[in-house]
């Protein structure tokens, strides 16, 4: 597009529906700040491999190029989709626990305390060291492969 009017108006839809979907997928997964952030990471990862690496090229008419190289030169915007991801997450667990009754009774059972050490620990997330392990294999392993190691600029 020419208009950087209409550039805008796009990409704020685009954030509006990438926005909605989540809290559509993951209303009432997550049970703390922590798990909601790591939700956040992977669906901003997630919708960087579709978003800008996959589905920008079809809407430019252009060829889908997942090699190492294309992949690397867009690192720079995964950076911005993962701040995304990680904001929406954060701001919908905010919101949740304002204006969400069960979700509200849950924090609430958590922060009380209970004759049992065990029922307390039961409450809290365990699947949040799994997605940062995705996060970090996804992000990090694919440039490792490629560089063999040795980094962007082919040097320690």
């Amino acid at each position: 597009m020419e208009s950087p009017v209409a550039g805008f108006l796009v990409h704020l839809a685009i954030s509006i529906f990438i926005g909605s979907s989540y809290g559509l997928l993951f209303y009432r997964k997550a049970s703390s700040y922590a798990a909601e952030l790591a939700l956040g990471l992977v669906y901003g990862w997630f919708w960087w491999v579709f978003g800008a690496v996959t589905l920008f090229a079809l809407l430019l008419r252009q060829p889908v190029d997942w090699s190492p190289q294309a992949v690397t030169f867009l690192y720079p915007s995964l950076i911005g989709h993962l701040l995304y991801g990680a904001g929406l997450a954060i701001f919908f667990q905010f919101l949740t626990r304002r204006y969400d009754a069960v979700a509200l009774g849950r924090a609430r059972r958590i922060r009380q305390p209970t004759d049992t050490a065990a029922q307390a620990r039961q409450t809290q997330p365990t699947a949040v060291p799994v997605w940062i392990v995705i996060l970090v294999l996804g992000v990090v392993l694919p440039l490792l492969i490629w560089t063999g190691g040795r980094g962007l600029e082919g040097g320690y």
